[in-house]
């Protein structure tokens, strides 16, 4: 007989090896390609300055690691500016950062204006820092919220998949709604149902020494059809 199996884990952000905070490290790590942007004209049609604010995880080579992009602030209202930044981020290459003499993989955050092309490395965690699940003492952990709905109508067709979601779990271990991203999609129902599911989702909050702290944390929401009895 069908079986279902409805697969839900912290994953990805919270087993990334370990990632320090810039003011951690020996070397900062330095710009040594930054791409263009196609398409700047409607920016430039539009009035006011085009910056961001964003966090990103650089690795131990001076790669942008998938997932740890986080839009901080924009001087335009909605995600646009920040889905522009994102492109861009994700080609660029960096020195890597060292703490004696070794690279490591390290958290920035960077002001990055658009229209000139420019950008400005952070020397310090900034207040709106969300930091990762393997850099705090204790990540944090699913512990309630409304259960997982598998669609009928998906089910019954035997429609499959795994949803990647990014979102930042505040100190009080509630998602915070503007923040959650699908970085991978499925089928655009079993997108919806991950995201509803998600809204209501409770964590444990994710603490360091300090108390809890807010954390950007990657998670796949699975929907499978298991045959079993």
């Amino acid at each position: 007989m069908i079986r279902l199996s409805w697969l839900l884990a912290l994953a990805a952000m919270q087993t990334t090896p370990s990632v320090v905070t810039v003011d951690q490290v020996d070397t900062m790590p330095r710009v040594v390609r930054w791409p263009g942007l196609k398409g700047l004209d409607s920016l430039r049609r539009q009035p006011g300055p085009a910056s961001v604010t964003v966090q990103i995880v650089v690795d131990e080579a001076g790669a942008p690691m998938t997932g740890g992009f986080l839009g901080i602030r924009s001087s335009r209202p909605g995600p646009g500016l920040f889905h522009l930044a994102e492109r861009m981020v994700q080609t660029a290459k960096f020195t890597p950062a060292k703490t004696r003499g070794h690279p490591v993989a390290v958290l920035l955050h960077l002001n990055l204006d658009l229209l000139k092309g420019e950008y400005r490395i952070f020397p310090r965690p900034i207040a709106e820092t969300a930091y990762l699940g393997s850099m705090v003492d204790e990540p944090p952990k699913l512990i309630g919220g409304k259960p997982l709905v598998y669609p009928d109508s998906l089910r019954l067709r035997g429609v499959q998949g795994d949803v990647g979601l990014r979102l930042i779990v505040d100190e009080q271990g509630h998602p915070e709604r503007e923040s959650i991203t699908i970085i991978q999609p499925a089928d655009p129902g079993l997108n919806a149902a991950a995201l509803t599911f998600m809204t209501t989702a409770v964590f444990s909050p994710g603490r360091n020494k300090k108390g809890p702290v807010r954390c950007l944390v990657v998670i796949p929401v699975g929907f499978h059809l298991m045959r079993g009895s």
